[in-house]
């Protein structure tokens, strides 16, 4: 109950450089508060409103409700995969695509970022064209597709919009296959990934001296960014 009551109050999302956290036997009363409540049998109070977590981006919500509009099966693992994003990372990566999308406005070139969770396990792309919808969904697949296996990730999602679109983006792609090497791609990757840039879970760029995001241990020039 305590656990439950933490994750709906706090989301259960572990801390940079912490292995352990001690979770409160208090977050249980939270519940307790809750239930009778939403049963109509108290009237809700201030205590009842602190059970859940009071985090929100409307753009990463109307990104969740336009992924959902597709109706994909397919997507399902895609809005689980999204929805396991904190707070911050979730308000990092909304931003990173707005400082992409002007970019592209500004100069009507296509742009883009690779973002990456969980030591390179998993990973989102993005693009930002000025073109046709079926060049956005041949850069997207190509980049994604390259990322995906340069980073050696088992889970990746690709997002792209259209300067002329009101949507929040207009493509998706997404890919759960675990990883495996692939000559073919291999070669492929280093074609691809001549430009763009990749960003660390914490949204910062990530140079060519620091070490590379996927959890190798070596410097970023001389593994994903070689």
């Amino acid at each position: 109950m305590a656990l439950l009551g933490c994750h709906l109050n706090k989301k259960l999302f572990p801390k940079p450089g912490v292995d352990k956290e001690i979770v409160e036997e208090g977050f249980a009363q939270l519940i307790d508060a809750n239930f009778p409540a939403m049963k109509g049998y108290h009237p809700i109070t201030d205590a009842v409103e602190k059970l859940y977590h009071k985090w929100k981006n409307e753009k990463f919500q109307l990104l969740i409700e336009q992924l959902k509009n597709t109706g994909i099966p397919g997507f399902t693992d895609a809005l689980f995969f999204l929805y396991d994003l904190s707070g911050d990372a979730a308000d990092k990566l909304i931003d990173l695509i707005e400082q992409t999308k002007q970019k592209n406005l500004k100069d009507k070139k296509m742009h883009d970022f690779s973002m990456i969770f969980e030591k390179g396990k998993y990973g989102v792309s993005f693009i930002s064209i000025s073109s046709s919808p079926e060049k956005l969904d041949e850069n997207l697949m190509n980049l994604c597709v390259a990322r995906k296996y340069k980073t050696r990730a088992d889970v990746w999602l690709g997002l792209g919009w259209i300067t002329s679109s009101s949507n929040v983006i207009d493509e998706i792609v997404f890919n759960k296959k675990p990883w495996s090497e692939d000559r073919n791609l291999e070669d492929f990757s280093k074609i691809i990934l001549k430009t763009g840039i990749l960003i660390n879970k914490f949204g910062k760029k990530v140079g060519r001296n620091d070490p590379c995001p996927c959890g190798s241990g070596k410097k970023f020039k001389k593994c994903c960014g070689k």
